[in-house]
């Protein structure tokens, strides 16, 4: 694990420095999710591009600092950083590397996306 202010990193090349979206434990229904085991993975996750490489994958996908991405979770390379920042409810903030060819799309923000988050009305 790499400990450091993910804001003071600068990725090379075609790789970023994602912080991942935080996963709804209760939706505003008050239906109540069950936690994510390791035999149960998501398929998808979501986060904002914190730092992003200069590379020519990067530049060709038009991706930039601030965009919110969907990623695939099974990533071929991911390094965590690990930070001491914390979302409201106290749950800690993820941030890691990943290549850009995981990203698979480029959403609004105000989109909700995987099986543990919702729409928004």
């Amino acid at each position: 694990m790499f400990k450091h202010d993910p804001y003071s990193i600068r990725p090379k090349r075609d790789w970023a420095i994602i912080r991942q979206d935080q996963r709804k434990s209760v939706l505003s229904s008050g239906i109540i999710l069950a936690e994510e085991t390791n035999a149960e993975k998501l398929h998808e996750g979501s986060g904002i591009i914190i730092r992003l490489g200069e590379g020519v994958k990067s530049k060709a996908c038009g991706l930039k600092q601030g965009d919110r991405v969907v990623y695939r979770t099974y990533l071929r390379h991911a390094v965590p950083i690990e930070t001491e920042q914390k979302w409201m409810d106290g749950t800690r903030m993820e941030y890691f590397f990943m290549d850009v060819s995981d990203i698979v799309a480029v959403i609004d923000p105000d989109v909700e996306v995987g099986a543990l988050s919702e729409r928004k009305p």
